[in-house]
């Protein structure tokens, strides 16, 4: 082999070392991305109970002393508890709504493309796409991109 052989297969090698480099990098944004998904599913859970309390016990109070008091409420009074409590209750299905868009943003993230029940596990070279579990990486193309698979790697996070 001669010098310019040489020099040709180190910078092969070392285009190879960047675009694993590259690779890690879109892995570790990647399961960053994961993990603020998990961090906003669990703000919106935490939330979503208590407003849920929130309702169930401002409900209950108000029950208790009206029979407490022997007072009757008005009507205007009745009709001003009922928006309250509707309009807690809208918040309440928001919140809730959130909860399960979350939890379906991170499912998405988290589950094979292919079978949709394991986790994914095999990074596609060279669009290096992680996207399918490693019972489904055998395609012959990536099934985000369509890209012909020249490499596959098993990556454990």
């Amino acid at each position: 082999m001669d010098e310019k052989e040489v020099e040709d297969s180190k910078g092969e090698e070392g285009g190879e070392e960047e675009g694993l480099r590259e690779v890690f990098e879109s892995l570790k944004r990647a399961s960053s991305t994961l993990r603020q998904e998990l961090t906003d599913h669990e703000r919106l859970q935490t939330q979503y109970l208590e407003t849920e309390a929130k309702v169930a016990q401002l409900v209950s109070v108000i029950e208790s002393k009206s029979a407490e008091l022997g007072v009757q409420l008005t009507e205007e009074q009745r009709i001003t508890l009922q928006s309250a409590h509707q309009g807690l209750l809208t918040r309440t299905q928001f919140i809730s709504d959130g909860l399960a868009e979350s939890l379906a943003r991170v499912e998405r993230l988290r589950v094979c493309v292919s079978c949709s029940t394991k986790e994914r596990s095999v990074l596609f070279l060279p669009c290096k796409h992680m996207c399918t579990c490693s019972e489904c990486s055998t395609v012959d193309s990536c099934p985000l991109c369509s890209t012909p698979v020249t490499q596959r790697i098993q990556v454990h996070l």
